[in-house]
């Protein structure tokens, strides 16, 4: 069977990113495309979800910095997660456009 995107290949461009939402490793999910063809997509397993996913600082950064997840469920918690990554990578982007990163 030949695969769209491989495993191998998978892996390879979302190595060492992180979910997100819960903060596990992204891994290969096997699954067809629309076409209904073989293929592996990124993807987090604990979430059920389909994502490129997150260098493990932004998500330490968000993670530790958020004092109103103590009071929210879990999945409020795994969504306020995701979308403050979303903001802080566009920030992060921002700032090397403008030649402004950290070094």
């Amino acid at each position: 069977m030949e695969y769209i995107i491989t495993k191998e290949q998978c892996e390879k461009a979302h190595k060492s990113l992180v979910c997100s939402g819960c903060g596990k490793p992204i891994e290969a999910i096997e699954t067809v495309d629309n076409a209904n063809r073989p293929t592996f997509w990124a993807g987090c397993n604990s979430c059920g979800r389909f994502q490129y996913g997150v260098p493990i600082d932004v998500w330490l950064a968000v993670s530790w910095g958020n004092d109103k997840k103590k009071y929210l469920d879990n999945n409020q918690r795994l969504e306020l997660n995701r979308e403050y990554c979303d903001i802080f990578q566009e920030v992060m982007f921002a700032f090397k456009s403008l030649g402004l990163e950290s070094k």
